[in-house]
């Protein structure tokens, strides 16, 4: 059992630390101070390049958000790596009891995040168009950011009192993505 909550918390730590880097990522693309000042003088040149990130971005970081509350029973996501704990006996009956009451409030903005996945990008709806899509999931910006932070948040949370675990998600895309994008408008005005 050892290894496989181990293995559980390694994945879901991945699964984390990509939606994040592609949410920083795609927040820059989207964001109107870093789009207006970064990305749309260099959509002159590169118009499918900047579309194509732009889109790849932010389905890298659904498709990593939604693992995290998945629905299925043989997969990685942390409602099964909550009920290996409890089985394992490590974490106490309150702490277990907290756990569920958070990811049950989590839960509610991945609902949002598992139609734009399952009606758009996995799977596409033959009933609905994209607008309809996008109305019914009704996922802003500040709600997948917060989903990222809280399940981070939860994840440690359950870590730490299984095994005094934390894990440091480490750092952003954002820096990096600003300079390139700084770097590549430098050049451009030369």
């Amino acid at each position: 059992m050892e290894n496989k909550i181990r293995t559980h918390v390694h994945e879901l730590q991945n699964a984390l630390i990509i939606a994040g880097l592609n949410y920083g990522i795609w927040w820059i693309y989207k964001n109107k101070e870093t789009r207006e000042k970064l990305v749309e003088p260099l959509t002159l040149y590169y118009p499918t390049f900047i579309a194509t990130s732009l889109h790849a971005h932010f389905v890298a970081m659904i498709i990593a958000a939604y693992r995290l509350f998945e629905t299925r029973r043989d997969t990685v996501n942390l409602p099964n790596l909550l009920k290996l704990i409890e089985k394992e006996g490590k974490v106490g009956r309150g702490d277990i009891l907290r756990f569920k009451a958070e990811m049950d409030r989590i839960r509610q903005a991945w609902l949002n995040i598992s139609i734009i996945r399952n009606k758009l990008f996995a799977h596409r709806s033959n009933i609905l168009d994209t607008k309809d899509v996008w109305k019914e999931a009704s996922l802003t910006p500040n709600k997948l950011k917060s989903f990222i932070e809280d399940s981070k948040v939860l994840l440690n949370k359950i870590t730490t009192a299984r095994d005094n675990s934390g894990h440091a998600f480490g750092p952003s895309a954002i820096e990096d993505t600003v300079s390139m994008f700084e770097d590549l408008n430098a050049i451009d005005r030369e």
